[in-house]
C-alpha cells in the first residue's frame, strides 16, 4: 500500500489547483504522470531512488529516498511502517488524489 504524508498530499493539491487555476492542461496532466510514475517505482522498490535530489542537498535531512519524475521530486520512506511516505520538494507552495 502506498500512501501520501498529510504534507505530501497538501503539497500535491496546491500545485494541482494552482495549475488548473493557469488552466496550464499539460502541466496538469504531467504532475498527475510523475506522481502515478514515481509511486509505481516505489511500489516497485522502496530503495530506489537518490540520498537527496541533485539540485536540493538539504533535503537529505530528511531522511527519504528521493526519485525524479518528469520534472518533479518525490521522497519515500518507510517511516510509517507498511506504508510508504511521500514528499514533494522544491516547492514553497505546492492538495489530495
Amino acid at each position: 500500500m502506498i500512501r501520501l504524508t498529510l504534507t505530501a498530499s497538501q503539497q500535491f493539491n496546491e500545485l494541482l489547483d494552482h495549475y488548473i487555476r493557469l488552466d496550464r492542461e499539460l502541466a496538469v496532466h504531467r504532475l498527475l504522470a510523475a506522481l502515478r510514475e514515481a509511486l509505481a517505482r516505489i511500489e516497485a522498490d522502496p530503495a530506489d531512488g537518490a540520498a537527496f535530489p541533485a539540485a536540493y542537498r538539504a533535503a537529505a535531512r530528511w531522511g527519504y529516498r528521493w526519485i525524479k519524475a518528469h520534472k518533479y521530486h518525490i521522497g519515500s520512506g518507510d517511516r510509517l511502517a507498511s506504508t510508504v511516505a511521500g514528499r514533494l520538494a522544491g516547492f514553497k507552495s505546492l492538495q489530495h488524489i
